[in-house]
């Protein structure tokens, strides 16, 4: 571990998680005590975790801290939220770990399980945290050699159909705008997920979705593929449960370690819920049931805003960090790359585009990372409704009969 630059400071961690979980075990046998842990959830704010309090950061309880920031996912995001409250000591927790401490990692979070040092937080995040916390771990440190040079992709997910079970007002993936959902075959979801790792060294976490990607009849030629791949940390399907996989299914996905069946509890719709979260465990599948309160909604295709100040605050507030890869495009944006398939994005509208495409001659490590750190809006932004600002809560799969009206620039093919 590299400790010296935080040996005689006073440490916090950020936020609640598998990954601050172990480190804050191995801290404390470096003889360095963690003084809180930072979390927005408030489910999980006022407990203890082993000893450590875990609170909302602000202006007075950052004070005098150094605060090592563990994610990956939402890294900047996290970052940014701390600069914005005065936090003037962050370290990335990357800068404390390296490789050499993964498989201390790991030992340090089954120790924390075996420990019953969950007992007393949540459901939600034990539910979390036992089904995919060591995965994570093993996510948040690449087990191969990287240079500065190197694109280490966050969550990236692999769409296999627009076809799903559920028409939720408020999907993220505008599952409510498909008449005519389509479905991508393996073969070309393969080969586009190859040709992304021929530019990206890693991917933290494969997420395998839709739609509904239990749908998709070849779900297990993509996982089993995917989860081969040494350049990915760990893999995840993300369900419904309105559909019951055969026995099968459950067979050939215990055979890949690194996956997790992530179920999400949509009440009366999630109907086999238990039964798949039954057959995971017969089969040590890992799993982890998303027991969603409420959603983040609010996100609509509107009409096209001429204001271009106004679409760069729209852009600015954006806290979409997923890449998604549907056929052979990369998007930063859930709605650039489901607004593409749509005809929905005016493509004289100012702004770069959404979606990059993988296959083009001129794809290389340059272009996708330039694409992945401009600071110029989207073309797709001048559609968006800005729901990222107002985080508007919502039900959860509230459903609707009819798919929603959006202004279409071409017709579809």
């Amino acid at each position: 571990m590299n400790i010296q630059n935080i040996k005689s400071r006073k440490i916090a961690l950020a936020p609640f998680n598998a990954i601050s979980m172990a480190l804050s075990v191995l801290l404390e046998r470096q003889g360095i005590s963690i003084v809180s842990i930072f979390d927005n959830n408030r489910k999980v704010q006022e407990k203890l975790f082993r000893g450590i309090p875990i609170y909302g950061a602000n202006e007075d309880n950052v004070k005098d801290l150094t605060v090592i920031v563990c994610s990956f996912i939402s890294l900047k995001q996290i970052i940014k939220q701390l600069t914005q409250i005065s936090s003037e000591n962050i370290i990335e927790y990357e800068d404390v770990v390296n490789q050499n401490d993964l498989e201390n990692m790991l030992a340090a979070f089954e120790e924390i399980k075996l420990n019953g040092d969950l007992d007393n937080i949540n459901e939600y995040h034990k539910n979390v945290m036992f089904g995919s916390g060591d995965l994570s771990i093993r996510a948040a440190v690449p087990p191969i050699d990287t240079n500065k040079d190197s694109i280490i992709l966050p969550l990236t997910t692999l769409v296999l159909t627009e076809k799903c079970t559920l028409r939720c007002k408020e999907c993220s993936h505008f599952m409510q705008y498909f008449k005519k959902p389509k479905e991508y075959s393996a073969d070309d979801i393969i080969s586009s997920f190859d040709r992304l790792l021929t530019v990206a060294s890693f991917i933290r976490c494969v997420g395998i979705s839709g739609g509904e990607p239990l749908l998709h009849k070849d779900v297990l030629k993509v996982a089993e593929h995917v989860c081969k791949s040494e350049r990915v940390g760990y893999v995840t399907i993300t369900t419904n449960a309105t559909i019951m996989p055969d026995e099968n299914f459950f067979i050939e996905i215990s055979k890949c370690e690194n996956l997790i069946i992530r179920l999400s509890a949509y009440g009366e719709y999630s109907k086999y819920i238990n039964q798949i979260a039954e057959q995971c465990e017969m089969n040590h599948i890992h799993y982890a049931i998303l027991n969603n309160a409420t959603w983040y909604g609010g996100l609509r295709i509107t009409e096209r805003n001429e204001d271009f100040e106004e679409v760069k605050h729209i852009f600015r507030a954006c806290s979409t960090k997923d890449i998604l890869l549907k056929e052979h495009s990369i998007s930063k944006c859930h709605l650039a790359c489901f607004a593409q398939s749509l005809e929905a994005v005016p493509d004289d509208a100012p702004g770069i585009d959404g979606c990059l495409d993988i296959l083009s001659p001129d794809f290389c490590t340059v272009k996708l990372r330039e694409y992945l750190d401009s600071n110029d809006p989207l073309k797709a932004c001048s559609i968006c409704s800005g729901a990222s600002r107002t985080r508007e809560q919502v039900l959860p799969a509230e459903q609707i009969k009819e798919t929603l009206p959006y202004k279409q620039y071409k017709v579809r093919v």
